[in-house]
């Protein structure tokens, strides 16, 4: 059995790292976790190669896909850089499901929040 190391610290995945599974049906499924991707100028100025090589390898992997789950930060909504990979993701034909991470972040939720941030984030991609 592989493992693999979580955290909530940011820069904890380096490397894309596969996992593999058969569904009820038989079917087999194989899921990569990469490295954020940030601004390029952001990664410039830590300067460091090895989160410059975590993108490369996470364009690789968006590359090798069917989906992508692109993972937006729940209070950022999406960004111009989440933006960008989703033009990525489209531009190399893949289906792209966005995720919401740190939802529980977000205050005053009711039964409509979902929807009102849906279609936040629907109005910001197409200003984009």
């Amino acid at each position: 059995m592989k493992k693999t190391i979580v955290s909530p610290i940011s820069g904890t995945t380096r490397d894309a790292i596969d996992s593999e599974f058969t569904g009820p049906d038989g079917q087999k499924f194989r899921l990569i976790d990469t490295a954020g991707i940030r601004r390029r100028a952001a990664i410039a100025s830590s300067g460091s190669t090895t989160e410059a090589l975590s993108v490369n390898r996470a364009f690789r992997a968006i590359r090798r896909s069917d989906v992508v789950a692109l993972v937006i930060e729940a209070l950022a909504c999406i960004t111009e850089q989440d933006f960008r990979i989703a033009e990525r993701i489209e531009k190399e034909g893949n289906g792209c499901l966005i995720v919401v991470n740190k939802w529980d972040t977000i205050p005053n939720k009711n039964q409509q929040t979902a929807t009102y941030y849906e279609q936040d984030v629907k109005r910001e991609a197409s200003q984009s």
